[in-house]
């Protein structure tokens, strides 16, 4: 089959799978938009709080220093998962990572499509599971134990929704790309393991705090949320001056370099050494 017609084909499921589980999950459940109690925020108010956060998370990823780009649209994204029902967590995902790019201009409706289901089928599947997890446990357990099976139900569903979601990202890109699958496959990796690492406890902390579904912990939320973005907004613009200032520092160090052909590159080889010699000097003073 032609590299062309595989992704083809392979877009075409992912996106049908993940279309038709988010249908399912809402034709199947009794209260697909959750439960309403007087004094409690509801479901749906929960869904569009973390939708509109994963969707400025999702608008403006943040480049690093390796040269990845980093979403910082996990948290909300797996609070979702831990707190909605599946169709709302799966809609969650297919909604909240939505980015600037418009179809048929910037991207192509194919792709589009595809990430939208590829999101749906993430993170119903990883809300599902962990639904089902907490479940299956006896109802007559202590607080300790509860509090014990909720952390590894949370554990179990984001590790399995970062395994599908990788493994869906890594088969597309080696598809449309026509690039080695690993060298594909460790640059998603770093990047998911980044997310997970950082991003996932705070995606926790926000789930117990909108947990009791009071409007104090949507605030103290809320106030979580706009640090991220701010955090989000001064990484980027220190990786920016960083570039600026590294462009800067090679170009003076070439038009020096330039007087005198023999020695040119010297400077900016220096730059380059200087900081790993230094890393190599406190380690061995350190021990």
């Amino acid at each position: 089959m032609p590299a062309r017609l595989a992704a083809r084909v392979y877009l075409s499921v992912v996106t049908f799978v993940g279309f038709a589980l988010i249908a399912t999950l809402f034709l199947l459940d009794s209260t697909p938009l959750g439960h309403v109690s007087d004094g409690q925020l509801s479901d749906l108010q929960i869904w569009v709080f973390l939708t509109v956060f994963a969707l400025f998370a999702s608008v403006a990823p943040v480049p690093i220093a390796s040269g990845l780009v980093v979403s910082v649209s996990l948290p909300p994204l797996f609070s979702a998962a831990v707190l909605l029902h599946p169709g709302l967590a799966a809609a969650a995902g297919m909604v909240g990572t939505l980015d600037p790019r418009v179809p048929g201009r910037d991207i192509q409706w194919g792709s589009f499509l595809f990430n939208r289901g590829m999101f749906a089928l993430v993170y119903g599947v990883g809300s599902g599971l962990f639904h089902l997890l907490v479940g299956i446990q006896p109802t007559a357990n202590t607080g300790l134990s509860r509090t014990f099976t909720v952390v590894a139900a949370g554990v179990i569903a984001l590790l399995a929704m970062e395994i599908l979601n990788s493994s869906l990202t890594i088969i597309a890109v080696t598809l449309l790309s026509r690039q080695p699958l690993g060298k594909v496959a460790y640059q998603s990796l770093q990047g998911a393991l980044l997310s997970v690492a950082g991003l996932a406890p705070l995606g926790a902390l926000i789930a117990y705090l909108l947990a009791p579904r009071q409007v104090q912990g949507l605030f103290v939320a809320g106030l979580i949320v706009l640090l991220l973005l701010v955090y989000r907004e001064l990484s980027r613009r220190s990786i920016k001056l960083g570039t600026v200032v590294r462009g800067s520092y090679i170009a003076q160090s070439r038009l020096i370099d330039k007087k005198d052909r023999s020695t040119y590159g010297h400077s900016e080889r220096v730059g380059i050494l200087d900081p790993a010699y230094f890393i190599f000097w406190w380690a061995s003073y350190l021990s």
